[in-house]
């Protein structure tokens, strides 16, 4: 017994309650109220209606796969109980993807791993900010989208077609990862002549969205006119995301003039994420590229809303777990990130103040606002870099920093990583 509350599967039970206890003091600040209110109203419709009837009665529902949650919580709640309810929905699916996450890195490389996979997300400040502060359910998706990738990597082409789908119908940003499936199994198919993996992936397309579509009585026209209801209520350049159109024209600029090169940068960039796939194809460079393929959509469009950055901070924390050289980069990426965050609720209608002793303006005036930017972008980019430089493995490094220039600038600082216990770590 005490062995094993020394173990990793005891700092495993310590990440994930200190993660309830964060996220259960940030439920009661105010957030964005209006993102949960307009989910709580879908919550509502499902009880009076139902899934066959709900969208001939409610308008949205933008997340047909997060109405299945919603309509039990709405059967057993109401009022204030229903909104808080929903805005900590987030709650339970953070600390499953938190569990996952061991789980892959205990698979993948040691329990060392997994706990500090788990660690790096749990206790990702974005991700709290993200979820529970918020009122947002970007992690469901993420989640899913993790499972695709991990199911495409085991060679389970039709549990991750259904992943997949699922994922692309909580938001259809989330579908992304139907990309890096549809170019693995077909480059797979075509170097094997075997042409069961794309497949069986469209067949487990079929299936996820059968099982979320047909009680709801949306057609895949339907659901592709949701999206485009969304996309089109929308038209601007950057929907507070620090990407490259918030710095050419600011933030909720009409995108006229600009849309189109940003449909040409992102297929360049989609397709550059994917090309790695040609050659690698285990679960590692699947991650790497989803990643990938998430910041393209981040960082190059117009019309990118501030949380598409969310899945990110998922699909990179086992390889970060893995690799020390990349924790760095990752945690500066994650607290940029959650500063982007901050930023929206500071600058939003509801009058936040965030920071203590008058913080707020300083750290969200223009120059803090571009620092937040460089760093996500720079961390994003340094962390790709050794992505592709070598890092992207599970196997566990023996010293964590290597002989790249900007690594060997920060040996000395940060060498106490190395041999550092997970939990003192994560802490």
């Amino acid at each position: 017994m005490t062995a094993w509350l020394r173990g990793e599967r005891a700092a495993l039970a310590v990440v994930l309650l200190a993660g309830l206890l964060l996220r259960l003091a940030s439920l009661g600040a105010l957030g964005y109220p209006s993102d949960p209110s307009e989910v709580t109203r879908w919550a509502v419709g499902m009880r009076q209606y139902g899934p066959l009837d709900f969208y001939d009665h409610i308008s949205g529902g933008y997340y047909p796969a997060v109405l299945y949650l919603l309509w039990p919580l709405a059967g057993v709640l109401s009022g204030d109980a229903l909104y808080l309810a929903v805005k900590g929905l987030a709650i339970p699916f953070d600390l499953i993807t938190g569990i996952v996450l061991y789980l892959i890195g205990r698979h993948y490389s040691s329990q060392r791993t997994g706990v500090i996979a788990a660690g790096l997300f749990v206790l990702n400040p974005a991700a709290i900010i993200g979820g529970a502060l918020w009122g947002q359910l970007d992690v469901i998706g993420a989640l899913c989208m993790l499972l695709a990738v991990v199911a495409l990597g085991e060679r389970r082409f039709t549990t991750a077609g259904i992943a997949a789908v699922v994922g692309g119908m909580v938001k259809a940003t989330f579908g992304l990862v139907a990309l890096v499936i549809g170019a693995a199994t077909l480059i797979d198919a075509f170097r094997s002549r075997d042409w069961r993996p794309p497949v069986r992936a469209i067949v487990g397309g079929s299936i996820g969205y059968a099982l979320i579509g047909v009680a709801l009585r949306l057609t895949p026209l339907g659901y592709l006119d949701l999206v485009r209801e969304g996309a089109l209520r929308f038209a601007y350049t950057s929907l507070n995301a620090f990407n490259i159109w918030a710095v050419v024209a600011g933030f909720f600029e009409p995108d006229d003039p600009y849309v189109r090169i940003g449909i040409a940068l992102l297929f360049v960039g989609t397709v550059a994420a994917l090309v790695p796939l040609w050659w690698r194809r285990d679960t590692a460079a699947l991650l790497a590229v989803a990643g990938a393929v998430v910041l393209a959509f981040y960082f190059l469009p117009t019309r990118v809303h501030d949380r598409y950055f969310f899945p990110v901070i998922v699909l990179f924390a086992p390889l970060a777990a893995a690799r020390p050289r990349l924790r760095l980069p990752y945690i500066v990426m994650s607290v940029a990130f959650a500063t982007t965050l901050l930023y929206t609720l500071w600058n939003g209608p509801y009058g936040h103040r965030l920071l203590p002793w008058g913080l707020d303006a300083i750290v969200f005036a223009r120059a803090g606002v571009y620092v937040a930017g460089i760093a996500l972008a720079g961390a994003s980019a340094w962390l790709v870099w050794l992505l592709a430089r070598g890092e992207c493995t599970y196997v566990p490094a023996s010293a964590p920093l290597g002989g790249s220039r900007a690594a060997a600038v920060l040996r000395r600082p940060i060498s106490w990583v190395r041999g550092v216990p997970p939990l003192v770590l994560l802490v």
